[in-house]
């Protein structure tokens, strides 16, 4: 518990982590407004419960925001030996592997939080709450936990390989658009009649499934109970792959 509280300690004092808050602040200030008075034919208009589904389309920003605390709180710290310095203080490389996770995800669930309180609160109270009963929408929250924990995992793992902050950016963001472009290729596509792309049904499974969990699909409303279960599952198999992979690769690494 020593080691977990000084990594807390370092976080609340990590100028980068500030930054980032502070702008993650002015994103959901401006997401409110924008849910507030942009014109109703272009999805404005909306209600306080709306907000959950709306900051998870805004994933990639928050991709980039997660991205960068945990650069500053994984990458930095091999530059600095201070990585190499808990080894050799007895702490095993297992343990500190699984810290450095916590402590990113909860940075990246304050994040999040902070983005769906401020905008869903502000637009609550100007335009109501809106029809998605409360249950229903803590429901959504809790299945966007568990793809934030998987998608943490994956950037966790990303920074811990490369050592370089631009590179566990520049990775992350590739995510997304990969498994983006694998999900459009296995889609079949018709126009007037005539077959565009044929796709693919494994293809556009695979594509979908990770992209549900990169894109936090699990928050849109009305999904079925059969592709939220598939987002979650693919989700939870996610997050032990990349967590005890991301664990044992550490174990290997050389920390010179």
């Amino acid at each position: 518990m020593n080691l977990l509280g000084h990594e807390f300690f370092k976080l609340k004092k990590n100028r980068t982590v500030h930054i980032v808050f502070v702008l993650t602040v002015v994103i959901s200030i401006a997401l409110a407004l924008l849910l507030i008075f942009m014109p109703e034919e272009l999805g404005g208009n909306m209600k306080g419960s709306d907000s959950l589904a709306v900051a998870a389309e805004g994933v990639q920003i928050w991709f980039i925001m997660i991205a960068v605390i945990v650069s500053s709180i994984v990458v930095a710290e091999y530059g600095k030996g201070q990585i190499r310095n808990m080894v050799m203080s007895g702490h095993s490389r297992c343990k500190i592997f699984f810290i450095k996770y916590i402590v990113s995800l909860v940075a990246a669930l304050v994040l999040f939080t902070t983005t769906v309180v401020i905008s869903g609160g502000v637009v609550t109270i100007i335009n109501g709450w809106g029809s998605i009963g409360f249950g229903e929408f803590i429901g959504m929250y809790s299945h966007m936990l568990l793809q934030i924990a998987a998608v943490t995992a994956i950037i966790v793992l990303i920074a811990d390989l490369t050592r370089s902050t631009g590179a566990a950016l520049g990775a992350n963001i590739a995510l997304v658009l990969i498994f983006t472009l694998i999900s459009s290729f296995g889609i079949r596509v018709e126009i007037d009649g005539e077959v565009i792309i044929k796709g693919n049904k494994i293809l556009e499974f695979i594509g979908d499934m990770y992209v549900g969990v990169l894109a936090i699909r699990a928050a849109t409303p009305g999904l079925s109970t059969v592709k939220i279960m598939r987002y979650i599952c693919t989700a939870v198999v996610t997050l032990v792959v990349a967590l005890f992979g991301g664990a044992f690769l550490f174990t290997k690494r050389d920390l010179k």
